[in-house]
């Protein structure tokens, strides 16, 4: 993550990707939209008024929507969650350093005004179409009286695509904690 993103992040309270990181990031709102276009345009082939309830206009319309909802849940991960707190800034990294150290995770980067971690799981993350997470980013910024975080996957540890257990839910708690606690 580079200045600009880190900027951009803080300012929008919401984590920043480059272009190929939003396209992995919303790799299956693709994929849904790709279905879509080619049932649409094949749809649009035999397409009448009287044949509203095909099987094309009905597939068109689930991928659609599924798209839809798809982008949408991806969005929503991106957007950062804000603590309002008037602790010291160093305080909080500290703390956020030490579980880092605890449950093993490695703190790609650190700066005075953000932190990323990325962490890893013991699943197996062999070449499948459909498997568990291999890890997740943590990224943790420091605004005017605000501290901002997010837990998403991490897009080089993946699959094409992942099966969540909550493992972002539990890094989010984790560091909710900590914040809480150090308040």
């Amino acid at each position: 993550m580079n200045n600009y993103q880190i900027l951009k992040s803080i300012s929008n309270e919401k984590i920043h990707l480059s272009l190929f990181q939003s396209i992995e990031h919303y790799r299956v709102s693709i994929l849904l939209f790709i279905v879509f276009a080619i049932s649409f345009t094949n749809g649009l082939k035999t397409f009448t008024f009287s044949e509203l309830e095909s099987t094309n206009v009905i597939i068109c319309i689930i991928f659609a929507f599924l798209s839809l909802i798809s982008f949408l849940y991806q969005k929503s991960r991106l957007k950062l969650i804000s603590i309002r707190t008037e602790q010291n800034d160093l305080t909080v990294f500290e703390k956020i350093t030490e579980l880092a150290k605890q449950k093993d995770w490695k703190i790609e980067l650190v700066e005075k005004n953000a932190m990323v971690i990325n962490t890893n799981r013991p699943f197996s993350s062999g070449k499948v179409f459909i498997s568990k997470s291999g890890g997740e980013k943590i990224f943790v910024f420091l605004k005017l009286n605000k501290i901002l975080y997010r837990s998403i996957f991490d897009l080089k540890k993946g699959n094409v695509f992942v099966i969540s257990s909550g493992e972002n839910n539990e890094n989010e708690k984790r560091i909710l904690e900590i914040i809480k606690a150090s308040c």
